[in-house]
């Protein structure tokens, strides 16, 4: 991306990879073990049926120039340091 100064703008991008596991069971109570068992299968487990997910959300901003460019304020700042 180029701003109208002719230069590039820096971007910052944040991601993070996260693994979580999901289960669910689906059933009737209306019908026997058996019948849910050749119905819906291992997913009648009484003790449930899971997932393992791994996601990698990210987020990406274009930086404002005044955080990249250092301002008269910081330089004084240094400068009452020094004495």
């Amino acid at each position: 991306m180029s701003r109208a100064g002719g230069g590039r703008r820096r971007q910052a991008q944040v991601s993070r990879r996260i693994s979580f596991s999901a289960s669910h069971r689906s059933y009737s109570k209306f019908l026997s073990d058996e019948e849910n068992l050749k119905l819906f299968g291992k997913c009648s487990n009484p003790n449930g049926h899971g997932h393992n997910y791994k996601v990698v959300p990210r987020s990406r901003h274009c930086i404002p120039a005044w955080v990249t460019e250092q301002d008269s304020v910081s330089k004084k700042k240094k400068k009452k340091k020094k004495r």
